[in-house]
């Protein structure tokens, strides 16, 4: 069997290890604290979300009539583990997969678990300097800009610009307003004792400036820090409305702007489609 002959059920089946291919080389998954210190969730949960996302672009492919084959080149921005890449494998030559990330033990991991995609280590601010002009046919980022203050957001934005080809697809998400309401939430609650969600209860204290904010289409940040690299200077929580992403349309197209995600309604997703060089998509 070849792995390009399953379905995308049956290929989400075999990697959250539902059904064994012994035929198939399946990339493993990290330990079960990696993946609860990433996502608060573990095993076929974490991965249920990836595959959300992944469905989602695939069928905004569709959409747009862009196709994928082996020779599309793909970047995942902010790779972490391989949740989100993993994915592709089945669509796209490894060779032709990148995944990019600040955090060195994550590059190193993702480079035992699938050592024939191209995973770079960069800085938390880009350029990603391994990487030419115009070389990218699509760029996904699943819940980093969830967490970059408004300079990150737009310096890497502008990069994004840089690498991707004209007519190229940015697939983004970021918190959703309803995350500003879960957070209200947490603080009626007790969890300390989850990892994952201990400084939620503290992020955007002043609810209603919030959502004020948030609906007259301002970047909305709380700065919480997420540990070594990911300085407080620029990590957090972040929920960017569609107005902002609009600032955007001098170099990007938005093609749509998704309120929340039904496999995961703190998220929001925004796409968009690199302007050719006459600023015509």
């Amino acid at each position: 069997m070849n792995i390009s002959d399953l379905t995308d059920e049956k290929w989400f089946q075999a990697l959250s290890g539902e059904i064994q291919l012994p035929e198939i080389e399946i990339p493993k998954m990290p330990s079960e604290q990696i993946q609860l210190n990433f996502t608060g969730a573990s095993g076929k949960d974490t991965l249920e979300a990836a595959y959300g996302f992944y469905i989602l672009i695939k069928d905004i492919l569709k959409e747009l009539n862009i196709p994928i084959n082996p020779q599309t080149k793909l970047l995942d921005f902010g790779s972490g583990w391989g949740r989100i890449i993993r994915f592709w494998i089945k669509d796209i030559k490894e060779e032709n997969l990148f995944g990019v990330d600040p955090l060195p033990e994550m590059i190193t991991l993702c480079k035992q678990i699938m050592p024939r995609i191209n995973f770079i280590q960069v800085n938390p601010e880009p350029p990603i300097k391994e990487i030419e002009d115009d070389t990218f046919n699509i760029v996904t980022a699943y819940s980093v800009f969830s967490h970059l203050n408004e300079e990150y957001t737009n310096n890497w934005f502008a990069e994004f610009n840089r690498v991707l080809k004209p007519g190229g697809l940015l697939v983004i998400t970021t918190r959703s307003k309803i995350f500003i309401d879960y957070c209200n939430q947490l603080r009626k609650e007790d969890v300390q004792s989850q990892e994952y969600k201990k400084t939620l209860p503290f992020c955007f204290n002043d609810y209603h400036q919030c959502i004020k904010n948030y609906n007259s289409g301002m970047f909305v940040h709380q700065s919480t820090g997420g540990g070594g690299l990911l300085s407080s200077d620029f990590f957090g929580e972040s929920c960017i409305p569609k107005q902002y992403f609009e600032r955007f349309n001098g170099n990007f197209k938005m093609h749509k702007f998704i309120d929340y995600l039904f496999f995961e309604p703190t998220q929001t997703c925004a796409v968009l489609i690199k302007n050719d060089s006459l600023g015509v998509t």
